[in-house]
Formats: structure tokens, sequence, C-alpha cells
């Protein structure tokens, strides 16, 4: 998606504290068909860059197909890939 230099935000710092003011996100993956999942970010400094981490409370249909064993444990590791903000 094309962001117009007025509307880009390059300043770590500035983008660090908007995610820690509103932490709730959207997590999107395609896996055989697009999910998202709203969750809680917490985001953590290193250095000039920074981590977003999140946890998911059980096994969702996102970025799994919804294919689960009897044991609850996915036949298949979801594989997600987050878009980096700097």
């Amino acid at each position: 998606m094309y962001l117009r230099p007025v509307f880009t935000e390059t300043e770590t710092g500035r983008i660090v504290a908007l995610i820690e003011a509103n932490p709730f996100g959207v997590l999107v993956t395609d896996a055989g068909g697009m999910d998202a999942s709203h969750i809680p970010f917490v985001v953590t400094r290193h250095g000039d860059s920074f981590v977003l981490t999140a946890h998911l409370a059980r096994q969702p249909a996102v970025g799994t197909s919804g294919r689960r064993t009897g044991t609850g444990d996915l036949q298949r590791p979801a594989r997600l890939h987050l878009a980096g903000l700097v």
C-alpha cells in the first residue's frame, strides 16, 4: 500500500508511543483465505527498532486453515508474517 510521505511516520519513538497508547491491533493472515484476529500487542524497544509481541489465548483458525488433530495440536504450524513498521 502506498503511503504518501506526509502521512508516513518514521520516528521510532513516536511509533512506539502510539502503539503503547493504543495497543489493540489486528493480526491479518492469509493461509488459504484471509483471516483477522483483534488482539492486544505489547511493544518492546530494541535499540533503534522495536518488537511487537502478542498472545492468542487459544489456537484460532487464523493462519491454520482450521485443521487440528484430536489432541488440539495443529496438523501443520501456522506461518504468520507481520508487516514491519520501521
